[in-house]
């Protein structure tokens, strides 16, 4: 079992919090992570777990988990080259000067992780012709690069996000697309295009809270779809590779 379902969970949260009470008013936190059985199709494969969590949540000692690196259909690099951002299509790692044309940034804001580190990190909103399309983080910078903005922008980001909870982002969740998901589809079309080898986190009345998909035993390496609890449907996109 992944340690990283804690991480993800903390992520869940945080995003719940970024949004208005009155629209994340979801109550769920996860409490198991579970890998698709391998006989399973994909296309049977969400009802099926949906109906095993239908009389109790399964338990860290009946799960198994599955290294996708040997088993299944994802690949994270080949979603990787599947980025689709206005239209556009897109390799990540990207630099924010890679999107071009039209597209600013607002609300930069750079950390440390400790005063005895000596690297620091920076948060961006990406906006194209004034809307607000994703959110995007550069991890591990030199401290050289601290509160400078105009120097990051050649620098290849290490995750990017899109939060339907954020009130400005919701109406342009169709800019995004990761190997051709995006907000508002189903469990069942993100596992019929990345295959059966992910982690599920459940919420607490056993929904599907999120899947998660890593490069192979990687903790720090995945694309994570997180779904609202009351439609079902993706509400938050995260692509990471902060494998320092």
């Amino acid at each position: 079992m992944k340690k990283t379902k804690i991480s993800l969970l903390c992520l869940f949260l945080a995003a719940a919090v970024a949004c208005s009470a009155s629209a994340c008013n979801n109550g769920g936190g996860a409490t198991e992570s579970v890998s698709t059985p391998q006989g399973s199709t994909q296309s049977s494969v969400v009802s099926e777990i949906q109906s095993s969590i239908s009389s109790s949540n399964p338990t860290e000692e009946s799960v198994t988990a599955v290294d996708s690196s040997t088993t299944g259909t994802f690949d994270f690099d080949e979603v990787c080259k599947d980025i689709e951002i206005n239209g556009k299509k897109y390799t990540f790692p990207f630099s924010l000067k890679d999107l071009g044309e039209g597209f600013t940034y607002e609300d930069i804001l750079f950390s440390k992780k400790s005063k005895e580190a000596q690297v620091c990190e920076a948060t961006i909103d990406v906006y194209y012709n004034g809307k607000h399309l994703f959110d995007a983080h550069i991890g591990n910078m030199s401290n050289d690069y601290f509160n400078k903005e105009d120097m990051i922008y050649d620098i290849p980001i290490t995750s990017f996000s899109q939060n339907n909870y954020i009130s400005d982002m919701k109406n342009n969740t169709n800019f995004i697309k990761i190997a051709g998901i995006s907000i508002g589809d189903t469990p069942e079309n993100v596992v019929g295009k990345l295959g059966k080898n992910y982690d599920i986190i459940y919420s607490d009345n056993g929904k599907i809270g999120n899947i998660i998909y890593y490069k192979g035993a990687s903790e720090n390496v995945s694309v994570s779809f997180i779904f609202d609890e009351e439609t079902g449907k993706v509400n938050y996109i995260w692509l990471a590779d902060e494998d320092f």
